[in-house]
């Protein structure tokens, strides 16, 4: 009798905690739903590609007829970006921000527009140019007197992918997005 009391308790809370858990997961679909990425979230597909053969998947998917854009990028829009730490070589003011490394039709090919400067030529991208594009909230948090185009960043990651771009100068500001990581 005090085992039946005691099964039919913890099936209650646990059904209870599953329907709580069910109720949150719902709530958090619906508001996803409702949130705007704002960037281009219809008819976007990501790929993982093996990077030796990068150029050559791109080029293969550049001549399918119905392909409108295609960009690179070290981290998927929707999966977030890689946390590091970024000072201003000017003052030294330290935050850790999100970024991603894409390639020049990036924010074209995800209608991110341009707000001011310029983006990332071909040229820079082939010869790896240690150049930055920064978000409007990140241009007013480092620099919200002054124009960021000019301004020099210090990256202070030694290891992972952006260890070579230790030094950038910002060429571009666009529109802030809310994918991944980024709200």
């Amino acid at each position: 009798s005090k085992l039946r009391s005691g099964l039919v308790i913890a099936q209650v809370a646990v059904s209870a905690l599953l329907l709580i858990t069910a109720g949150i997961l719902l709530a958090t679909s619906r508001d996803t739903r409702r949130r705007d990425p704002r960037i281009r979230a219809h008819n976007i597909v990501q790929l993982a590609v093996v990077p030796k053969s990068n150029a050559i998947v791109l080029d293969e998917i550049r001549r399918m007829p119905d392909t409108r854009g295609i960009a690179s990028a070290t981290s998927w829009p929707f999966d977030g970006v890689f946390p590091t730490t970024l000072a201003l070589a000017a003052d030294g003011v330290t935050r850790e921000i999100k970024f991603n490394i894409v390639s020049p039709e990036y924010f074209g090919t995800l209608d991110v527009p341009l707000q001011r400067g310029r983006l990332f030529s071909s040229d820079e991208a082939r010869g790896r140019a240690n150049v930055a594009i920064v978000s409007e909230a990140t241009a007013a948090a480092f620099w919200p007197k002054h124009d960021p185009i000019g301004q020099r960043i210090v990256l202070r990651d030694r290891e992972g992918p952006i260890a070579r771009y230790s030094g950038a100068t910002v060429i571009g500001v666009v529109r802030d997005t809310h994918a991944g990581f980024i709200a």
